[in-house]
């Protein structure tokens, strides 16, 4: 709906007379103030005065709700109400810091309200010519990702914070091994010294590069650069520089300024985490509603919100949350939606995958379950799998239960798990082992005959240097037999010192390159990368 002037919509409780502390709070946010002025004539009230639009009483109050509110005449009822304010838009301009100012000012401490609540805004046009908005959103964020037609699976790196660069980069490796879409940093991990910005970026980096080489598709990881103005560009140029698609913020850490010049700077999508929203909602009679406050982020320039999650390890409901979150795909202004993707997260795993679908009615979400994935019983392999099945059988209208026994198969799985079997002191002929195994898997799932390999020049040259490595294999069959040295065995770390362990190191390597390829060559980028083989 197109509006002329800004309208905000409040919950107000009082025990004063209704009509005069709502006029007294358009006049404090205003014109007016505690008492009459001179300059405040006729002819400036009309130009520059609030509004009171509307006054809807909703209900008695029996207690205040909150404390300090002013005394009132003996007997006088305490109500409840919805009122709507509007202001002449020439009071600020498309000014968004100058809005919160006007929408969410002193009027909270008003001692004419024991209670006193934001539910909407509603902005004119001019502040959608002025502010960017999303650049990326639902569309831009499903295209980076290569995801369509369903929820994006993604993960939080956890533990929150204590991990070095090294350790997030071999997480965020098992990750991208079992088909993650979407990994994020905590809010709490920043710039520390046991886990520098660069040095995070750099590793994380070098692992999602490889993955996306072979899968074609990459996983967007959301790296916190939360900082001060300068430091946040800095911290976005390098993402972008090391191929990142995504950077992640705390809004009520770089307030409405800091993330007007981030979304003027970044070609990147922007995930705006809430850490703080409690201290601004949890009280029901004061502070601010979602629907009213993403608002302000979305103009900004952000392009995922949180928005919490169904059964939650918060506070806040099923019902706060699910109207949040269609709030984030509601249009915003006629010729500019500022629609953004919104992030499930909080306490989150498979359970509440098809409730959350009901709940939204889209698939236009990611949702980010963080120990829902990497703690599952099967590793997070199977916490991806299950996520992705749970939404799958959400879709179709299959119990999930049910579809874990009926639903699609996934394309077969190398069932030998190489990278533990060729370590164990018991395997004395690497090369002979490599070579059985090869055979007897790709005789089984690609043919006998290694040349037939389809899939143009990765699978062909993953096939040669295969191949080729086989043949240099020598055999232990006939020789004296020395034990081959697992990892940590007399505090020699795998292959050191071991001529024919790095040799089967080697053909090891070669074997995934070729049994990822194959995966590629058969599937496509569409298969879960939960198929592919980590070194």
């Amino acid at each position: 709906m197109r509006v002329e002037r800004i309208e905000a919509d409040y919950l107000v409780e009082t025990a004063y007379d209704l009509w005069t502390a709502v006029e007294a709070m358009a006049g404090e946010q205003s014109s007016g103030t505690f008492v009459p002025v001179s300059g405040e004539t006729p002819e400036l009230k009309p130009r520059s005065a609030a509004r009171v639009e509307k006054l809807e009483v909703l209900g008695e109050a029996d207690q205040p709700s909150l404390p300090g509110s002013g005394a009132h005449r003996e007997g006088r009822v305490r109500l409840t109400a919805r009122a709507t304010l509007s202001w002449p838009l020439d009071n600020i301009g498309p000014s968004l810091p100058n809005l919160m100012a006007t929408v969410a000012g002193n009027l909270f401490e008003l001692k004419q309200f024991s209670g006193l609540r934001i539910l909407d805004i509603r902005l004119p046009d001019a502040f959608a010519s002025a502010y960017p908005g999303p650049k990326f959103g639902v569309d831009g964020t499903r295209k980076l990702t290569g995801v369509n037609g369903r929820p994006l699976i993604g993960t939080i790196v956890k533990p929150s914070i204590g991990f070095t660069p090294e350790q997030t980069a071999e997480l965020v490796d098992v990750l991208c091994a079992a088909g993650i879409d979407f990994i994020k940093d905590d809010e709490l991990q920043s710039d520390g010294a046991l886990c520098p910005f660069e040095e995070r970026v750099r590793s994380v980096m070098r692992v999602i590069n490889r993955y996306a080489e072979h899968s074609g598709r990459k996983v967007m990881f959301a790296f916190n650069l939360t900082g001060e103005i300068d430091e946040m560009r800095r911290r976005h140029d390098l993402v972008e520089s090391l191929g990142g698609t995504c950077v992640m913020a705390s809004l009520n850490s770089i307030g409405v300024v800091g993330m007007i010049a981030l979304g003027h700077h970044a070609r990147l999508p922007i995930h705006a985490h809430r850490n703080g929203w409690g201290y601004l909602s949890r009280h029901p009679a004061l502070g601010w509603s979602y629907v009213a406050w993403q608002k302000i982020w979305r103009l900004a320039g952000v392009d995922h919100m949180h928005v919490n999650g169904l059964a939650n390890k918060f506070s806040e409901s099923d019902e706060s949350v699910t109207a949040s979150a269609r709030a984030c795909l509601t249009p915003m202004f006629e010729g500019k939606p500022c629609t953004v993707m919104p992030v499930f997260s909080s306490g989150q795993s498979a359970r509440q995958a098809a409730g959350t679908l009901a709940a939204l009615g889209s698939t236009d979400l990611i949702f980010a379950a963080g120990g829902g994935i990497v703690v599952h019983p099967g590793g997070p392999a199977d916490g991806v799998r299950a996520l992705r099945e749970s939404f799958e059988a959400a879709m179709a209208g299959v119990p999930a239960e049910r579809y874990a026994s009926t639903g699609p198969r996934s394309p077969p799985r190398c069932r030998w798990p190489l990278h533990d079997r060729i370590r164990r002191p018991s395997c004395r002929d690497p090369g002979r082992f490599l070579r059985r195994r090869f055979h007897r898997f790709f005789g089984r799932y690609g043919g006998h005959d290694l040349r037939r390999l389809a899939g143009g020049d990765v699978c062909r040259d993953a096939n040669a240097r295969a191949v080729r490595t086989l043949s240099e294999l020598p055999s232990d069959r006939n020789r004296r037999r020395r034990p081959f040295a697992a990892p940590g065995v007399a505090g020699r770390p795998f292959a050191r010192g071991f001529p024919r362990a790095r040799q089967a190191q080697g053909a090891r390597h070669a074997l995934q390159d070729l049994f990822n390829a194959r995966l590629l060559a058969k599937g496509g980028v569409d298969w879960p990368r939960d198929r592919f083989i980590s070194r």
